[in-house]
């Protein structure tokens, strides 16, 4: 792998996840306000999250090399899948956001989007479920063939965990927490990526 392949990996494996935690963050202090300036500035820090996830993933899948083929590739697949469909979900929060004129028109309008199975299953089910569950088979595939140190691993997979139980139980901290999990244990396979010397290889 080339110089600069290996740094946008290593800057998006840092960068993805704390742009998760900024835009959950954000998101969390403004809660019920609306579509203000801060609903913008937490989906676009959302987005820009997920869409550095796309290059790290396929950095995560390298690390492996040709360890467990399958199992990596079925991960990769899923995590590149989970992460196109949420940007569409955001792009669509974004979008609802910019259609409506206060809280509650915003809310309305995304109680019909919830119900209309062709915008629901894909973008707020389907996908963020498939993300989730590709980046923990990458990262438990990177642990067992002791490719990341033991701590970073579980850090991440962790922080994983820990966001889909917080989506599950609309705990927002939880859902924090978790993405903290996530960028404690990914930023130092990035910091990695980025200061160890090219050698071609990941």
């Amino acid at each position: 792998m080339n110089s600069t392949w290996k740094a946008i990996v290593g800057i998006s494996t840092i960068a993805g996840p704390l742009g998760f935690v900024l835009g959950w963050a954000i998101l969390m202090q403004r809660a019920g306000q609306g579509p203000d300036s801060g609903w913008f500035l937490s989906h676009a820090f959302l987005l820009s999250g997920v869409a550095l996830m796309l290059p790290a993933i396929a950095g995560l899948r390298h690390l492996l090399n040709h360890h467990a083929v399958k199992s990596a590739d079925i991960g990769m697949g899923l995590a590149l899948l989970g992460a196109l469909a949420l940007v569409g979900q955001f792009a669509i929060d974004l979008a609802v956001g910019q259609l409506s004129a206060n809280q509650s028109e915003m809310s309305s309008l995304f109680k019909r989007l919830s119900a209309t199975p062709i915008i629901a299953l894909p973008f707020h089910v389907v996908g963020p479920i498939a993300f989730y569950i590709g980046l923990l088979m990458l990262t438990f595939l990177l642990l067992r063939y002791r490719i990341i140190p033991w701590w970073t691993g579980a850090l991440a997979a962790v922080g994983i965990i820990g966001v889909g139980g917080g989506a599950m139980t609309g705990n927002a901290l939880i859902t924090l927490l978790g993405f903290v999990g996530m960028c404690a244990g990914f930023a130092p396979i990035g910091w990695k990526l980025l200061t160890q010397p090219n050698t071609g290889q990941l």
